[in-house]
């Protein structure tokens, strides 16, 4: 109901942002059973090619990744993000 606006959020989108990335790290962490040294401005993985091969994963057929800019980004250094679209 937040979304709609009906409610208050019980936390903000940058608060929420991080709580879904430290899950992600996590269950990278847990998946390469390796412990994860992250660039605290943008949540990358520093020391492990092996986790971040699994930062992205493959998309279906018909499903593609579309680079736009965006102002603010804090998981992106060049502050650029991407979208899924289906084309």
């Amino acid at each position: 109901n937040a979304i709609r606006g009906t409610e208050k959020q019980n936390s903000t989108i940058e608060e929420g942002a991080v709580s879904t990335l430290l899950c992600h790290l996590a269950n990278i962490s847990s998946r390469t059973g390796e412990s994860l040294t992250c660039d605290p401005k943008n949540g990358h993985v520093l020391n492990s090619p092996k986790a971040m091969a699994l930062w992205t994963r493959e998309y279906e057929k018909g499903w593609a990744l579309q680079q736009f800019n965006s102002q603010i980004d804090p998981f992106c250094p060049t502050k650029k993000r991407f979208k899924s679209v289906m084309q």
